[in-house]
């Protein structure tokens, strides 16, 4: 079912899910992203894969040290 409605906004599902985690509900109210403020927490580590699967050339861009 959701592959059918992706489909009809002409977008895509990623099979990575984000988990939830008090650490991703502290770091707003301490003013930090995620991933800087727990970087080790399973949301954070989720997001960081969300965007790999996003944007697969910029991470492969700065693993090699390029500009991109």
């Amino acid at each position: 079912m959701v592959e059918i409605v992706a489909q009809q906004l002409g977008t895509k599902v990623l099979d990575t899910k984000i988990s939830s985690s008090i650490a991703a509900a502290e770091a707003p109210a301490h003013q930090e992203v995620l991933t800087t403020y727990a970087p080790k927490c399973k949301a954070a580590i989720d997001y960081i894969c969300v965007c790999e699967d996003l944007y697969p050339e910029i991470i492969q861009t700065e693993e090699n040290g390029k500009e991109g």
